[in-house]
């Protein structure tokens, strides 16, 4: 109870219940946002291509790094020695050669063409060897035209395609090294297409990137006086060829 003074000066009891109440004031509340429409957004694509040429030179048969500065003129049973690598900016991003796929000889004016390589083979006519290995810098090859190639004067022209990988030999100036057996060459080939089926089979790309590249000189006839020393000459060379050939199968 409590007692409280009245205006008379007398105490008065007051009786009284106590009840504790308490109070929760949350001041947060939620919140929507209706009427909003969404829908996919056009996938983004951004593609860089970077296109690396190759240059083909003429160069000399154990100093295939340096390039001849004058086209030589070639005269019959020359042997005619190409080099085949990626430009310096090339080479500088870590490219090397991957193989030599096809190139060809002829005339200027269409009349006289002879295969050098083809299918990343030697030519079937004999006439070309090739020095390639995945991973270098410099591929090579040697070539003997036709005879009818020197029955006038006239400049020859080759055009080819490479192919080319990124990464391998450190050096920019290493050349493969020499590979006379067309047998290995012909395995690595079979290999290299059951992997270009395997790639289109499994949706991959397998062309990797390559470049085409061109050469030119120019020929001189063979006169009736020198043609016997010609003859002698590429009869020589052919002979070398034979017993070289000869030697690998005893092997």
């Amino acid at each position: 109870s409590l007692y409280t003074p009245p205006a008379a000066g007398d105490t008065l009891e007051v009786n009284f219940l106590e009840i504790i109440v308490h109070f929760d004031v949350d001041l947060t509340d939620g919140f929507s946002i209706q009427d909003v429409n969404v829908e996919a957004r056009d996938p983004c694509e951004k593609a860089a291509q970077e296109a690396y040429e190759v240059e083909g030179y003429f160069c000399k048969r154990g100093d295939e790094s340096i390039k001849l500065l004058n086209n030589p003129v070639i005269q019959q049973g020359d042997i005619v020695t190409v080099c085949v690598r990626p430009m310096e900016d090339g080479l500088a991003n870590a490219i090397r050669m991957k193989d030599i796929r096809e190139f060809t000889w002829s005339l200027s004016d269409g009349s006289i063409s002879q295969d050098a390589i083809a299918d990343y083979l030697p030519a079937s006519n004999g006439l070309t060897e090739v020095w390639c290995t995945s991973g270098y810098a410099i591929c090579h090859f040697e070539s003997i035209l036709f005879a009818t190639f020197f029955q006038r004067p006239g400049t020859v022209i080759g055009s080819g395609v490479a192919d080319l990988q990124f990464g391998g030999e450190i050096s920019m100036t290493s050349v493969s090294p020499r590979r006379t057996d067309r047998r290995v060459k012909e395995v690595q080939r079979k290999d290299a297409n059951r992997e270009r089926q395997r790639q289109l089979q499994e949706g991959e790309s397998p062309a990797g990137p390559t470049a085409e590249f061109n050469m030119e000189f120019d020929i001189q006839p063979t006169s009736q006086e020198s043609s016997g020393s010609f003859s002698s000459v590429r009869l020589s060379l052919w002979s070398m060829m034979i017993v070289a050939s000869a030697a690998t199968t005893s092997l």
